[in-house]
């Protein structure tokens, strides 16, 4: 008899041992994942900014603007408590930048920092020149970059990379085009940031308005 008690006690506390084992395997390799999966930043007809972000997880987001450098950080803390995975906010534009990074306190891996240089297209000048009509930008876990975005009517897209500078160039110039929504998807490669310009040829001789340089390339993608 006390041989079977003995031999019960052994399997239960291997039982435990075995339970809280487990356990901890799986909440390593939960602490192990990345807490942001994705994020979506698109603006719209009106030149409207937002953000959508989904998480791995239970994740704390704490949102908080860098004053000095017009940041938009979220911190993204792991958590054991039950909480959304999927959130959407809206983004000022300070000036003609925008700026987003996102800081996961659960992992040692860059994060994605995001820039987007565009004119603000509520006060534009001349808003019959904006050829584009919106966008939006999605990062995924895996470093691809998926891009949407639709121009206005009798608007030609030309997709160019440009080797010497290392960017992906979007032309923009008036003509009859087959299509008015597009979509590309890009690769981040070896740690370089990744850079997609939108160029717009403008060119309307009426009012003496040609541009064809640097100020007419916008809007503008730098992710760091």
């Amino acid at each position: 008899m006390r041989n079977l008690n003995l031999y019960a006690l052994i399997a239960s506390a291997m039982l435990v041992f075995s339970s809280c084992s487990t356990d901890e395997t799986l909440l390593q390799e939960e602490q192990s994942l990345d807490l942001l999966k994705s994020y979506t930043i698109q603006r719209d007809a009106s030149g409207a900014y937002s953000l959508d972000y989904n998480l791995n997880g239970n994740v704390e987001v704490d949102n908080v603007t860098d004053v000095q450098t017009n940041t938009n950080e979220i911190y993204l803390y792991s958590s054991r408590s039950e909480s959304n995975r999927s959130f959407s906010q809206g983004l000022s534009k300070d000036g003609d930048q925008l700026k987003i990074e996102f800081i996961d306190t659960n992992s040692d891996k860059q994060q994605p920092k995001i820039i987007i240089i565009d004119d603000d297209i509520v006060f534009a000048k001349d808003e019959n020149l904006e050829m584009l009509s919106e966008y939006s930008i999605t990062g995924n876990e895996d470093d691809t970059y998926y891009l949407d975005f639709k121009v206005k009517e009798n608007v030609k897209v030309d997709f160019i990379y440009n080797q010497q500078n290392d960017v992906y160039e979007i032309h923009l110039e008036n003509g009859k085009g087959e299509n008015s929504n597009f979509e590309r998807t890009f690769t981040k490669i070896d740690g370089n940031d990744l850079k997609i310009d939108f160029i717009n040829h403008t060119n309307d001789e009426s009012r003496g308005i040609i541009s064809r340089d640097a100020a007419a390339k916008k809007p503008r993608f730098i992710i760091q």
